[in-house]
């Protein structure tokens, strides 16, 4: 069985020069992952981490050795291959389409792939004792990046927005129907309301110059007109087609 109690190395095949920006993100994001990992396994101090012990020119080789405050380097340092074969544990969970990676590994995994997918490495490796525990190249890259792409959510109805800190759903049918009352508000050059019963918010308007020439802030007004929603179906604001001053000077 190999000793496991050697640094773990991160090899980066590119043909051009890593940007410190990627490696950078490469770097923290395996240390994270692997305060995570060393937290669940319960038998290594809060404040283990990870540290570059050496880097190597040609292709990238940085050693990564365990930082650990207690002075208990040589028992940390059992912790890096198990860490370095749960990551790839991981990877083959999202290219098998599962969903089992925490958030901390997810990162990690991007941050490798990332700079493969975008051309600014070939490969990237990690391995402990000249075991190869994680092996990322371009075709694993790409399906990478899909996997760990957010899902995206489906625009919500603008019948089924939840719209009450802006607008009770009673007031956005007042509004279409007799009016609701508020305050018009000048701020800036842009035309707010403050409805009443609003709990003192103020909606944005959307208003025909017409309208706004006769407007005068702080006066107030019935405002007749319709919801504006955004491209996901939430409320951004009012469009006035109507108005009535009720407090005539």
């Amino acid at each position: 069985m190999a000793d496991e109690r050697g640094p773990l190395e991160l090899y980066i095949d590119a043909e051009r020069p890593l940007s410190i920006v990627e490696l950078s993100s490469i770097l923290t994001a395996l240390d994270a992952a692997f305060k995570r990992f060393a937290a669940k396994r319960g038998n290594e101090p809060a404040d283990v981490a990870l540290g570059v012990a050496a880097v190597h020119s040609g292709s990238l080789r940085v050693l990564l050795d365990v930082i650990d405050g207690a002075e208990k380097l040589w028992s940390a340092r059992e912790q890096l291959a198990p860490f370095a074969q749960s990551l790839a544990e991981a990877m083959q969970m999202l290219l098998a389409g599962g969903r089992g990676p925490t958030p901390a590994e997810r990162r990690a995994l991007k941050s490798i792939s990332d700079p493969i997918a975008k051309g600014s490495a070939t490969q990237i490796n990690l391995v402990n004792n000249g075991e190869m525990h994680l092996h990322v190249d371009a075709a694993t890259a790409e399906v990478l990046v899909r996997a760990l792409r957010p899902a995206e959510r489906p625009p919500t109805p603008a019948s089924q927005v939840d719209t009450p800190r802006m607008l009770s759903a009673r007031a956005a049918r007042s509004l279409a129907g007799a009016g609701v009352e508020g305050t018009a508000l000048d701020v800036y050059g842009e035309w707010y309301a403050r409805l009443l019963g609003g709990r003192g918010v103020l909606v944005p308007m959307r208003v025909s110059k017409d309208i706004s020439d006769t407007l005068v802030s702080g006066g107030h007004y019935r405002f007749r007109g319709s919801v504006e929603t955004g491209a996901r179906g939430e409320m951004i604001g009012i469009s006035v087609y109507d108005i009535d001053r009720l407090d005539r000077p």
